[in-house]
């Protein structure tokens, strides 16, 4: 059953197809860089525990872990991730309050 908003609650829901394309095309973009972060945050994660059994986690075991991505690569993955980073080719992870190399 269907009534009449008298009180004016659905005014200010903006439908989705009255949105500019550019508009709906940015909030896409945004949505699948978060994910691409999550992705790339979460692979980290998993790898710096898979190494760190092993002793110190470097770049180096990084770039070879990730199949001969490059150490600049693994360098900018870290950079660009919230738990991580590194000094003199080591790589730690952060603690509370720890602002690493940024």
């Amino acid at each position: 059953m269907h009534e009449m908003d008298s009180i004016g609650i659905l005014k200010d829901i903006e439908p989705e197809a009255e949105r500019p394309l550019w508009q709906r095309a940015a909030e896409k973009r945004k949505k699948n860089a978060k994910s691409t972060r999550d992705k790339i945050n979460s692979s980290l994660e998993i790898a710096y525990a898979s190494l760190s059994l092993e002793g110190d986690v470097t770049i180096k075991k990084l770039a070879e872990y990730w199949n001969g991505m490059s150490e600049k690569g693994v360098k900018d993955r870290i950079k660009k991730s919230n738990g991580f980073y590194y000094e003199n080719g080591i790589v730690y992870q952060k603690e509370e309050g720890d602002s690493g190399n940024e």
